[in-house]
């Protein structure tokens, strides 16, 4: 059987990186993720420095 690689690599690039909502008339684009809205800009941010105080690295330092 074959499998249609680009359909399911293409799916991933039309939806927002943080809620997997469609995007509207702009992109907001944050560390190369494509993002729908300035709220999951700022969601995508304190995801990040979530991340970063997790791995003990601060990232006021």
């Amino acid at each position: 059987m074959h499998k249609n690689h680009q359909k399911i690599s293409g799916a991933s690039g039309k939806r927002c990186a943080v809620c997997g909502g469609r995007f509207g008339m702009v992109r907001h684009y944050m560390w190369r993720a494509a993002l729908c809205s300035r709220n999951c800009c700022e969601r995508f941010r304190i995801r990040e420095l979530s991340d970063l105080r997790w791995l003990g690295r601060d990232p006021a330092a």
